[in-house]
């Protein structure tokens, strides 16, 4: 993954050009193709590249204009390139991504993100106007932090990236950190940081020395509805939109790999990935799948990818995933943020291995659950079944609306639960806890939520530490705005979910792995961590319940209460989210705050 640094000098003042290029230096492992620099009175621009695309190494950014003036620096990648190359016509130069950003801009304004398809997060420096226009992505894909104090603006692609410049403050956001450890992160635009924010996904940010405005640029629309005959029509539907993603996601100038769990979601990856190479769509010279493997746990799926391996005759890299406990601590120094999760951390050893043999880019299966069985769906069955039930009166449909209205009433009954108990009540009524979780459940637009953002910015900065850049097919906007237009019966039929995914790749994978209704446990990578001494001291004596953040014995209770039931069973470990979510807190305030 590419990143980029701005500062912007909102008294019109000259910007030190040695700040920027130490926000920079602060992501020195995201530009290892280089790195650029544009000062011009109160703005500079820093960019580190990592090149993927055929065309990226054809423009140096930041990209600047010499008729407008305009200057960019663009983290991502367009998919629809050719559609936006053929509307704005003759203007272009290369057609790199970064020029299709700032042209696009150039002659839609304000409307120019919304036209894009794509990963993306960039700035764009308008000199006449004094202004910077700022975007991000539909999903959030790539990162977006900023900060101002009134005299100074400044964005990068990583939080820590900020606290080179000396007007930033380290205070701690006591709202954002209570949303953590109660497990519900519903903002999207706070960090752990007073000040500090990062901009939602699907908008935009236009900075003047007058003031900021945000603005949604995009809804994604859950009213839309697509009906089709047979099964086999979406099915076909389905395909055809999952095919562009896929194919659009194999554009590089690199051989591109791939990761395989032998979960459905990244086995129908694979599989398309295959059926592009064989039709000749995409060159599949040098594709090589990566697969973790944890012998005699329950996490091991080798059993399932390894029947997608032999169906295509794959090259497969089998990787160990070791315990890794001192690695958390040392995260949180190094982004002065959350460390991953437990089992975030195990991507690291196939993207490491990745990047060893040459690949660039790796596909993921991430999102699959949310595209083919996301809570959108869940949310409108009640009214649908209800107008089935009215279309057409049957014993059936009165089932299908009771079954629903159940799911209502515990969503509803879920909203008004008490605040977890392990956060004093002191805590919870200072940061207003329950009006913020009550305040934000059910008001983001599908698919958006807090807990998502922030996960992807964890996926985003694990890729780029590794030097990769990591490409998710099933987070494609097209693919999202088909599967919420779609009837709920095309993903979950007869007790199997993801109905419309296993029809659609029939023939592209082995039954028994597109019949699969397991999933892997991971719980293992959390227990070793919690095994580990200097670890497990949080759970009995953290800094953070000095603070009143946690009830300390509560937690105590907890951890207790897991590891026995995980050294009974090797299989079963309770609390888990609060106990990670407790651990990932304390590793931040000691790193941040020592």
């Amino acid at each position: 993954m590419s990143g980029f640094a701005v500062i912007y000098d909102l008294d019109g003042g000259p910007v030190d050009p040695v700040l920027c290029e130490r926000m920079i230096t602060a992501i020195a492992h995201r530009g290892p193709d280089g790195v650029g620099h544009h000062t011009d009175g109160p703005i500079s621009l820093g960019f580190a590249l990592l090149a993927t695309t055929p065309d990226s190494l054809d423009l140096r950014q930041p990209l600047c204009d010499d008729v407008s003036g305009l200057c960019t620096v663009f983290n991502g990648r367009v998919d629809n390139r050719d559609e936006i190359k053929a509307a704005l016509g003759a203007s272009l130069r290369t057609g790199a991504d970064a020029e299709l950003a700032l042209r696009a801009f150039e002659r839609w304004g304000e409307d120019s993100p919304r036209r894009l398809i794509g990963d993306f997060a960039y700035v764009i420096w308008d000199p006449r106007h004094r202004t910077l226009f700022c975007a991000r992505d539909h999903l959030g894909i790539r990162p977006f932090f900023y900060y101002t104090d009134g005299r100074t603006f400044l964005c990068a692609s990583e939080l820590h990236q900020l606290f080179e410049h000396p007007s930033v403050p380290k205070r701690p956001n006591e709202g954002m950190i209570a949303e953590h450890l109660s497990t519900e992160v519903t903002s999207l635009d706070e960090t752990l940081y007073e000040g500090i924010l990062r901009l939602p996904p699907a908008h935009f940010l236009i900075v003047s020395p007058r003031a900021l405005r945000k603005q949604r640029y995009r809804n994604f629309d859950p009213s839309r509805q697509i009906r089709h005959k047979t099964d086999q029509e979406y099915a076909e539907h389905f395909r055809d939109t999952f095919q562009e993603a896929v194919r659009c996601c194999l554009y590089s100038q690199h051989p591109v790999a791939a990761e395989l769990s032998g979960g459905i979601d990244s086995s129908c990856v694979v599989g398309m990935c295959q059926h592009l190479f064989r039709q000749g769509v995409v060159s599949g010279s040098g594709f090589e799948v990566f697969s973790l493997v944890f012998p005699g746990l329950p996490a091991d799926e080798s059993y399932w990818f390894r029947q997608v391996v032999g169906f295509w005759n794959l090259k497969s890299n089998e990787v160990p995933a070791p315990s890794d406990p001192a690695w958390f601590p040392d995260c949180a120094k190094r982004y002065l943020d959350l460390p991953d999760y437990g089992n975030g951390r195990m991507s690291d050893f196939c993207s490491t291995l990745a990047r060893e043999k040459g690949f660039r880019v790796i596909l993921t299966g991430l999102g699959g659950d949310d595209s083919c069985g996301h809570p959108a769906f869940q949310e409108s069955r009640f009214r649908r079944a209800l107008g089935r039930l009215r279309a057409q009166p049957s014993l059936e449909g009165v089932r299908s609306l009771w079954r629903d209205a159940l799911r209502v009433l515990q969503r509803a009954r879920t909203s008004r639960a008490p605040i977890a108990p392990w956060i004093p009540d002191a805590f919870a009524r200072s940061t207003h806890l329950a009006e913020r979780i009550r305040k934000k459940k059910g008001k983001h637009e599908i698919p958006f939520s807090g807990l998502r953002t922030f996960c992807m910015e964890m996926e985003d900065r694990a890729a780029a530490r590794c030097g990769i850049e990591a490409r998710h097919p099933f987070h494609d906007r097209r693919l999202i705005e088909l599967t919420l237009a779609l009837p709920p019966d095309q993903f979950l039929r007869l007790g199997q979910n993801k109905f419309i995914l296993r029809q659609a790749m029939k023939g592209l994978l082995p039954e028994p792995v597109l019949q699969r209704s397991t999933k892997a446990e991971f719980s293992h990578t959390s227990a070793q961590l919690y095994e580990c001494d200097a670890l497990s001291s949080v759970f009995h004596s953290a800094r953070i319940a000095r603070n009143g953040w946690i009830d300390q014995h509560c937690v105590a209770e907890m951890f207790r209460e897991s590891m026995e039931r995980w050294k009974h069973s090797q299989n079963d470990l309770p609390h888990v989210w609060p106990l990670d979510s407790v651990l990932g807190i304390e590793l931040w305030f000691r790193a941040a705050f020592r």
